[in-house]
């Protein structure tokens, strides 16, 4: 699902199939097939460019894992250290 929302800018949510949501946020622009309402996405698709979109002070995405309607960290899911 594609948002322009304000804080966040332009963003997108990622449903996938084991429950988990993923949101990119401050995006400058998103891919043309998920801006036309793509709704099916392959992992390693390009989602869209980072940007400056939203409440920011500079050019960057903010990333996202929602798992069980809660912010979890997402250093599980890909494959790196956890943050202190």
């Amino acid at each position: 699902m594609v948002k322009k929302m304000g804080l966040g800018g332009l963003q997108i949510e990622l449903r996938h199939p084991d429950g988990l949501v993923t949101v990119y946020s401050h995006l400058g622009s998103v891919a043309p097939a998920i801006a036309n309402g793509q709704r099916v996405v392959a992992a390693g698709s390009w989602l869209g460019r980072i940007g400056r979109t939203g409440v920011t002070y500079g050019t960057h995405l903010f990333f996202m894992v929602i798992s069980n309607g809660k912010a979890v960290d997402p250093a599980q899911y890909l494959g790196v250290a956890h943050c202190k």
